[in-house]
């Protein structure tokens, strides 16, 4: 099983007891699909929470990856690509509508397409796997002193 992403400490207000609590986002690349995961546990009332989908992750759970770890900036190598692969991997793998990935691929041609390490880390495998090659690094908004740095989870 290949699983890899990045995580994020976050913290909030407990859902019962209004006390702070620490938890963690996560987004990972897991069988060859998106999943987020939210973890939290209230030390103050015992609340714990485990939530996790298949589907895109929440805005708030992608600002907190990105807050810390920053984007990740995908680029084709040749820009010229087989436009309707450059589609299904935007669709396929962030399941975005026809018009999101029109305009994805258009980015990413033009100037490269910004996302969480995840997301662009699905996105050009699924370009690979169509025999598109791209690159993977750290958009120039990365903040600065910091490393974006894929954390490993699962059996490697």
């Amino acid at each position: 099983m290949d699983t890899n992403g990045q995580a994020a400490r976050f913290l909030a207000d407990c859902q019962r007891c209004g006390a702070p609590t620490e938890g963690w986002v996560a987004q990972v690349v897991r069988d060859g699909r998106l999943r987020w995961e939210v973890d939290l546990q209230c030390s103050a009332c015992g609340l714990a929470s485990c939530d996790w989908g298949w589907e895109p992750a929440a805005a708030w759970v992608r600002d907190e990856l990105l807050a810390r770890h920053g984007p990740r900036r995908l680029e084709l190598v040749d820009p010229e690509a087989r436009g309707g692969h450059v589609l299904k991997a935007f669709r396929d793998g962030l399941g975005f509508s026809l018009g999101e990935a029109q305009r994805a691929a258009r980015t990413l041609r033009r100037s490269g397409y910004e996302a969480t390490y995840a997301e662009a880390r699905l996105v050009a495998d699924l370009l690979g796997r169509a025999g598109i090659d791209s690159t993977l690094g750290p958009a120039d908004t990365l903040p600065p002193n910091r490393t974006a740095v894929p954390f490993v989870t699962g059996d490697q």
